[in-house]
């Protein structure tokens, strides 16, 4: 965050996992002191990555002062197959909605978890219904060629914009 700040970025994204259950307070904290101390401060959202806590998978955005805007829990879980054996990321509940935002001059802004950006059904239903045109998805991920064609398709056919924060992991 702090070479954010001194290159004066307005947005700042993170991905899949980056934060552990006092990553929210402390940047909050910092930001909040910041915000103060510094004259020409730009920095206006931080999509803080995701948590994992009580088998949940959970995505914030903050603003640029600290203040939580929205945060939405991880819906469609990872697997994984190893030695001929799936495994399930273990999530308590399946959410049934998910908290948009909207910023003049920005749009309507989706945050999701990885494998939620993923979901045919749900995209469609975020871009079209609900005319999100900002969307951005933290992720843990060995590859992006998957967001990459999804996040096309909703790009061209909505006229919006999508970013995805990968942490590159291996499949084991």
């Amino acid at each position: 965050l702090d070479r954010a700040i001194a290159q004066k970025a307005e947005i700042v994204i993170f991905p899949e996992l980056a934060m552990n259950s006092s990553t929210e307070t402390e940047i909050q904290k910092y930001l909040q002191r910041k915000s103060l101390q510094t004259n020409d401060y730009t920095l206006k959202l931080i999509f803080l990555g995701s948590v994992w806590k009580n088998e949940s998978n959970t995505c914030v955005l903050i603003s640029g002062k600290g203040t939580v805007l929205c945060r939405n829990e991880k819906k469609n879980p990872f697997s994984t197959m190893r030695e001929g054996k799936e495994y399930f990321e273990k999530l308590s509940k399946r959410p049934m909605k998910y908290e948009l935002l909207d910023i003049k001059d920005l749009g309507r802004i989706l945050y999701v978890v990885c494998k939620d950006g993923l979901d045919d059904i749900d995209q469609v239903s975020f871009w079209n219904e609900y005319e999100v045109n900002f969307e951005v998805i933290s992720s843990l991920s060995p590859s992006i060629s998957y967001f990459d064609r999804q996040m096309s398709d909703m790009v061209e056919k909505y006229m919006g914009i999508a970013f995805v924060s990968n942490s590159c992991c291996e499949r084991v």
